[in-house]
């Protein structure tokens, strides 16, 4: 089953957490060119994992290409919208 919220349609191969993250990129990122920083996700997703558990993630969706840094190490968007 998939779930549509924040503009982001889940994608079921992908763990809660992920999808998590990329609802917030998607709607915290859309009208902003440097995407969203990291302390926003860890913050916003901090009922999900602790500040180690969301950078890998990160890590593991920019590895795979679902997100991409944009200004620096710290700041990522989606790469389709």
């Amino acid at each position: 089953m998939t779930s549509s919220q924040g503009g982001w349609k889940d994608d079921t191969s992908l763990s809660a957490i992920q999808n998590a993250i990329m609802r917030v990129v998607k709607m915290k990122g859309v009208e902003k060119t440097e995407g969203v920083h990291i302390k926003t996700l860890i913050e916003e997703l901090s009922d999900l994992g602790n500040s180690e558990k969301i950078k890998s993630e990160v890590q593991w969706l920019s590895d795979q290409g679902q997100l991409f840094e944009t200004t620096d190490q710290n700041h990522f968007q989606i790469t389709t919208f």
